[in-house]
């Protein structure tokens, strides 16, 4: 399990994993695809997420303060992002 923290700016797209840039990722076994938490804090602000791959990118919603989500990892997507109206803290998991 890896932790860490994102910082979400206003106004901003900003990469919680992955990257714009990114062409190909390393393949993993269907049995264990990796999973990407995420929780926004009680005290933290509504961010849009979205999912990208080489091709394009997409919104799946929005989540506000106290909510959290998990998203699996597949070999298509390159990347997860989130804009918001206010900057806010983003506490992420990668689970493995």
């Amino acid at each position: 399990m890896i932790k860490f923290q994102a910082r979400a700016k206003e106004g901003m797209q900003v990469y919680i994993w992955g990257g714009a840039g990114l062409k190909s990722l390393p393949s993993f076994p269907s049995s264990r695809l990796p999973l990407f938490y995420l929780h926004i804090p009680d005290e933290g602000e509504t961010v849009e997420i979205y999912l990208a791959d080489e091709a394009n990118s997409k919104s799946i919603g929005e989540l506000g303060a106290g909510e959290c989500l998990c998203i699996p990892i597949v070999d298509t997507l390159s990347g997860i992002y989130v804009s918001c109206n206010s900057d806010t803290v983003i506490n992420c998991e990668i689970l493995y």
